[in-house]
């Protein structure tokens, strides 16, 4: 089975994000939680509003993929093999603009921002061509990674390393305002 290498600091991110939102340990049962696909889909764990693929969830369904939302993403490309940084931040302005104006339920703290510009970065460094002299995402790595939920191997994607240096780096440049989460685990 291969992996993504993923530093051990950004695993303990997100893995304490996602276990927030579970406040027992075990279920009705006894049966101790699982950390899976599911439980990283509740909302206000990982999940959460303005995210780039998914729905708010007070306005749909924000676990399965919103094909809308991920098309229009792809008409912010700059480029049509191409998706860069600066694409997705300018696509991350309209789709908080558009949650802020139709969804009163909206939360979008500096919790959320940190994890939408974590996840962000995760995605730009996961999906970059190392061909290209620019680091962008390949568009079509990004299909099969958001409409078949898998891996690109057979399109010449390979494994690299997902480091804490570089994801804080880009979610920073994505984000600045969510220095202080950083700065609250120790970077």
């Amino acid at each position: 089975m291969q992996t993504v290498g993923t530093d051990i600091t950004i695993a303990n991110i997100l893995a304490s994000a996602a276990l927030t939102r579970t406040s027992n340990t075990t279920d009705a049962n006894g049966i101790p939680y699982i950390l899976d696909l599911v439980q990283l889909g509740i909302h206000g764990g990982l999940e959460h509003d303005v995210s780039m693929t998914r729905s708010d969830i007070a306005l749909g369904d924000s676990y399965h993929l919103n094909r809308t939302l991920y098309d229009q993403l792809k008409t912010f490309a700059s480029d049509p093999r191409y998706i860069s940084q600066s694409d997705v931040v300018s696509f991350r302005a309209v789709r908080e603009a558009d949650s802020r104006a139709r969804n009163p339920s909206l939360t979008f703290g500096l919790r959320e921002q940190f994890l939408a510009s974590v996840e962000a970065s995760i995605v730009l460094m996961l999906l970059a061509d190392p061909d290209d002299a620019d680091k962008r995402v390949r568009l079509d790595w990004a299909d099969v990674l958001f409409l078949e939920e898998r891996l690109p191997f057979d399109l010449g994607w390979s494994i690299r390393p997902l480091g804490i240096a570089e994801a804080r780096s880009r979610a920073l440049q994505i984000n600045p305002a969510v220095a202080p989460v950083f700065a609250s685990f120790g970077l």
